[in-house]
């Protein structure tokens, strides 16, 4: 049976959690349902949102070598383990492919992912703005979230105008963790519900480097990248206990692939994946060597407050969106404007490293991957960032200064019970 086509699990700007989920809204009754396979996940499981610091004007929870090093809480079903080890051990090294040199763990080089066509490989420098590209930014800019409603038997959305909206980037908090498993050792791998998507029962067992664990206060955002067999693993809600990472939901991508899955108005389930969007959690990342490198050669993922319901436009196969349906919609690919600056950078920020990210948005631009507190760039969460990036290097730019580049068809999410039904724009 399914349930009336409502956005589950938003919370308000000021009370949700610093950032979040990336898993969409499904209207079927169970989780195990074939609808709910479509997306991947359970009616009852709160879509938090990823997020930045609602101002964007200060650095990252940690700063410099601290940035995500150090020992933490672990949270493993509710309770409080010892402690999750630091992110880099001590004498964990990998080599850098940049320079021969070596570095911590989880710094190892993650190679340019998916086929030169992809769309996170293509540049849109001379592709048109799409003649709603206005008002959807503007749209995009209003924060939407669901509450109860005053009968308490039934939900309502509230609107909050998010304050100020400026350009953030995460590097240690609701950001993947992406491992290689070069130099890793043999980690059992658990599915912790019935469905846990199309391959859960076909892996058992992956390499994972010493300390690379998952952080599930974070959405156990996890991502394990096989180069050899050219393959990379999302997982979402994932968890270490000892030798075993068990997670909610997993998906196989091929790295000389698309990066993207077919929509779910066409094939159901196999559309979902960690994100909201259903796109990768390892593509659009930005990563040490490329800031090091100052060159970044492909699309970022971006997420924005206020995305559509219902409606999504590919790479993304299904939505989160919790906004209205003329909003941006998820999948949608935004540039730089060409008139836009790199504005003055904040104290402390690296301009080798503002330029890079901001020559990739006008290059190759960025696909809306989810939805989140204020307009939210990703960086791969690692320890070896150090000056490199604090997170506010791009704070000038606000979600005013960017375009969507035109785009192609919409389709609805959830499809309808039979027929497809598509949006005309």
């Amino acid at each position: 049976m399914l349930l009336a086509a409502l956005p589950l699990g938003g919370c308000g700007a000021d009370d949700e959690p610093a950032a979040g989920g990336a898993r969409t809204a499904t209207t079927a009754a169970t989780s195990t349902s074939t609808t709910a396979a479509a997306a991947s996940t359970s009616t009852t499981a709160a879509t938090a949102t990823s997020s930045a610091d609602p101002d964007a004007t200060r650095t990252n929870d940690v700063t410099g070598d601290d940035q995500c090093a150090g020992s933490r809480p672990s949270i493993v079903d509710g309770a409080s383990a010892a402690t999750v080890p630091s992110a880099t051990p001590a004498g964990a090294t990998a080599t850098t492919a940049a320079s021969g040199a070596t570095a911590p763990a989880d710094q190892a080089t993650l190679a340019r992912p998916f086929s030169t066509g992809s769309p996170w490989n293509t540049p849109v420098g001379g592709r048109p703005t799409d003649s709603r590209s206005d008002a959807w930014i503007a749209s995009a800019s209003r924060r939407v979230a669901v509450v109860a409603a005053a009968d308490e038997q039934s939900v309502d959305t509230t609107e909050r105008q998010a304050h100020d909206l400026r350009l953030y980037v995460n590097t240690c908090a609701w950001t993947p963790v992406i491992v290689g498993e070069d130099g890793g050792e043999p980690v059992r791998f658990v599915c912790r519900q019935r469905d846990c998507g199309e391959v859960a029962k076909q892996v058992r067992t992956l390499r994972v480097p010493q300390g690379q664990q998952p952080f599930p206060e974070f959405d156990g955002w996890y991502s394990v990248i096989d180069q050899s067999a050219k393959v990379g693993y999302d997982m979402w809600r994932a968890r270490r206990v000892g030798d075993v990472i068990s997670y909610q939901f997993i998906k196989r991508w091929r790295l000389d692939g698309p990066g993207f899955s077919a929509p779910a108005t066409e094939a159901p389930a196999g559309a979902g994946g960690a994100r909201g969007s259903g796109l990768p959690l390892f593509a659009g990342v930005i990563q040490p060597d490329e800031l090091r490198r100052g060159r970044i050669e492909h699309a970022l993922a971006i997420s924005v407050p206020g995305p559509a319901q219902r409606i999504f436009t590919q790479p993304a196969s299904v939505t989160n969106g919790i906004n209205v349906i003329g909003s941006l919609p998820e999948g949608a690919r935004l540039r730089l404007k060409s008139g836009v600056a790199l504005p003055r950078l904040p104290g402390g920020a690296n301009r080798r490293s503002a330029e890079a990210i901001v020559t990739a948005l006008r290059t190759y631009g960025a696909i809306v991957v989810d939805r989140s507190i204020t307009p939210t760039l990703y960086a791969r969460r690692s320890s070896g960032y150090g000056s490199l990036l604090l997170g506010n290097e791009v704070q000038g730019i606000r979600m005013s200064d960017l375009e969507v580049v035109q785009s192609g068809e919409l389709l609805r999410f959830p499809p309808l019970e039979s027929t497809p039904e598509k949006v005309q724009g």
